[in-house]
């Protein structure tokens, strides 16, 4: 079958946003409405029922251009804003993927929370774990961030894990944020947000989990809490009990998978992370800030089976 391809993205910031640490990962409005542009030049996107039709086979493609999925990861706030109007515009449906834990109260999850921090950190020089992080340019913020990121997702017990985030916040000197302290650009959906949404004829919803873990460091108890509890939150939500799940950081393993099946009726991952003989583990292509031209090479055949795998043998990718 020729299967459908999957494109990825986080959050969608307006047009004037700095490109920092943050921000500067994600396209602006402009730049997403002229991403949509091409890739419907070249792809014919479809609905996340469509997708699982097309791939049961119970539904052929049609037409010239192959099917597209277009998904969005976290379920930012800035969505609503930056993102639904171009949707709508260009009739594009796509599946928002959301953090069940951030539509309550309480920490960020540490992956913002570490944006929050190295935004925090800018315009300064950081000492951190004995290194200096000149943090007066964004590529150096986005090395504090990596650095930080490196050594997280390696700790395996919650008290590591919280010892680290203070770790950085005490380099940093500025606390870990709650959700309420987010600013604009990175605060979350709310739960009456993710409900409207779900009733959008162009809008489908899917789990990123329940505290974007990285799950395949986990037991796999861990891994039916991220996955079984952001389930059942998503479903009390938006009325679907089998939605579609993303994993934080295309991060699973076998049990993720098979954990996955029982909750849900489809699975992504990334490139170099998945099969598309998987349903559990289906790739996606992760787009941000990038030009037209850039969009293009980003889909290459090269950039996919050349560059990427060669990135990797060098250990850069």
């Amino acid at each position: 079958m020729a299967y459908p391809k999957v494109v990825l993205y986080h959050s969608v910031v307006a047009d004037d946003s700095p490109a920092d640490s943050f921000a500067g990962k994600h396209p602006t409005r402009e730049q997403l409405a002229a991403h949509l542009d091409y890739l419907k030049s070249r792809y014919r996107f479809v609905s996340a029922k469509e997708f699982v039709a097309l791939y049961e086979g119970r539904s052929r493609a049609s037409g010239a251009r192959p099917p597209c999925l277009l998904t969005f990861d976290d379920g930012h706030a800035g969505l609503l804003a930056n993102a639904l109007p171009v949707l709508e515009a260009h009739r594009v449906p796509c599946v928002i993927f959301v953090v069940a834990g951030t539509l309550g109260e309480g920490p960020a999850p540490w992956y913002i929370s570490a944006d929050y921090l190295v935004r925090a950190a800018e315009g300064r020089t950081i000492q951190y774990r004995g290194r200096a992080f000149d943090c007066t340019s964004v590529p150096g913020a986005a090395t504090l961030k990596a650095a930080f990121k490196r050594r997280y997702v390696k700790l395996t017990s919650g008290d590591e894990r919280e010892a680290a985030l203070e770790e950085l916040a005490h380099a940093v000197g500025k606390r870990p944020p709650d959700l309420a302290d987010l600013p604009e650009d990175m605060a979350f959906l709310r739960p009456e947000q993710v409900k409207a949404l779900s009733r959008h004829e162009l809008i489908a919803i899917g789990s990123h989990g329940l505290t974007h873990k990285n799950l395949s460091t986990l037991s796999a108890e861990e891994q039916e809490r991220e996955l079984g509890r952001s389930a059942e939150i998503l479903a009390a939500l938006t009325g679907v009990e089998r939605m579609m799940v993303s994993y934080p950081d295309s991060s699973h393993n076998a049990t993720t998978r098979e954990l996955a099946s029982r909750y849900y009726q489809f699975g992504f991952a990334v490139e170099l992370h998945a099969s598309r003989r998987d349903r559990f583990a289906y790739p996606r292509t992760c787009l941000g800030r990038m030009s037209v031209k850039g969009l293009k090479y980003w889909l290459s055949w090269r950039r996919r089976y050349v560059f990427s795998h060669l990135r990797r043998l060098l250990g850069r990718g």
